[in-house]
């Protein structure tokens, strides 16, 4: 949508908010996760360790962050999701007719280190008081989106991580939500985004629970909550 259209409906999602009607994902939510660096300042803020990012506005300051984090970079949108705009840039001269085509669209280019191994993450998925984890693979791209071709699998979370999960969606509001820590080969993993509105086809391949019937306990908790 335009930028006109977008205020719009999350102005009627705050003002249905404010008049107390229970919401799985609350419009604040939405526009702290759909921000992606804001995302990351509020995950540094927490102190959740976060891969080095560079924002720019123009291509000389594009390039400098470039060649500042090593010369191979993962480019992506402020706002985005499901890989859509993301990719890997490993070439200078890419780099510039990259960042020159971003400018020129008026983009804030978001540069971010490339961390190896790349296409190896896992979600933290979090449905009110449940957090579930997805063991996502991708070995044809550094993408680790089910979109992309990922492959699932469940795994048990340390007390460490649910706790993580559980303070972060705390942080943004959000009952339904998840949180990406990408591997990182030169040591642990670092948490990448938060996303107010998962994808969980995949994760539903490798759950016994049913995620829907858990998004809807979790909505009726908060009715309950709404009427005491």
């Amino acid at each position: 949508g335009t930028l006109e259209q977008i205020t719009f409906r999350l102005t009627a999602l705050h003002q249905q908010f404010g008049d107390r009607v229970p919401m799985i994902t609350p419009p604040r939510g939405l526009e702290l996760a759909i921000d992606k660096f804001h995302t990351l300042a509020i995950l540094d803020r927490l102190g959740f360790p976060t891969p080095p990012t560079r924002l720019a506005q123009s291509r000389d300051l594009a390039m400098a962050a470039f060649e500042e984090l090593g010369q191979d970079c993962v480019v992506k949108p402020l706002f985005g999701g499901e890989g859509r705009g993301v990719m890997r840039v490993a070439d200078k001269e890419l780099a510039w007719y990259t960042f020159s085509s971003l400018e020129q669209l008026g983009a804030v280019i978001q540069v971010q280190k490339f961390i190896a191994p790349g296409g190896r993450d896992t979600r933290l998925l979090v449905i009110g008081d449940n957090v579930f984890g997805i063991r996502r693979q991708n070995d044809r791209s550094f993408r680790s989106n089910v979109a992309a071709g990922a492959k699932c699998t469940r795994i048990d979370l340390s007390k460490e991580l649910v706790e993580s999960a559980k303070t972060i969606t705390r942080r943004f509001g959000l009952h339904f939500a998840s949180v990406d820590l990408i591997d990182n080969e030169g040591g642990p993993a670092l948490f990448l985004e938060v996303n107010a509105v998962p994808g969980w086809k995949g994760a539903q391949r490798v759950l016994d629970e049913s995620i829907a019937d858990c998004v809807v306990e979790t909505l009726e908790r908060l009715c309950e909550a709404r009427d005491d």
